[in-house]
């Protein structure tokens, strides 16, 4: 296989964030009326988890270990089990929001404020905006007026 036998991406791949843009998420976030928005912004910044991962935490993801709060991901990508350490400033968001919103007994760690549980696509807000909002290159209609999507090479 040659370097010119793999074909160039249509696209560049995600990046991650630099601290500068980080921190004006960040800001945003706790600036955001909604307290679910700075607590998920919050808590994926500080922990990296996967939204799949951050969506399905049970109400006893929190543990306790000697006087460290510890993060417990069930079994994820790699087939394990993990446990991340948290920030104190997580575990207070955390606390404050399950203590204004969300009732005893509630399987779920961070539900929405009406109690159902979170999904992909409302933590991303990719149900929210149009695509041509989201700088889409799918908005764009054909003349048949389907949307136009790239191609994708399959050939390995």
């Amino acid at each position: 296989m040659f370097h010119g036998d793999v074909p160039r991406q249509d696209h560049a791949l995600p990046k991650a964030l630099d601290d500068p843009t980080a921190a004006k998420l960040l800001r945003a976030g706790q600036a955001d009326k909604r307290a679910l928005v700075g607590v998920t912004v919050e808590f994926l910044l500080r922990t990296g988890l996967r939204v799949g991962e951050y969506t399905a935490l049970t109400a006893d993801a929190v543990v306790l270990i000697g006087d460290t709060n510890w993060l417990h991901v069930p079994v994820g990508k790699l087939h394990e089990d993990r446990y991340l350490p948290l920030h104190p400033r997580v575990v207070e968001l955390v606390d404050s929001y399950r203590d204004a919103h969300v009732p005893t007994g509630h399987p779920l760690l961070l539900p929405r404020e009406n109690g159902k549980p979170l999904d992909r696509h409302t933590v991303t807000g990719s149900s929210t905006r149009p695509a041509a909002q989201q700088g889409c290159p799918t908005s764009t209609p054909t003349s048949s007026g389907t949307p136009w999507r790239p191609r994708r090479s399959t050939a390995a």
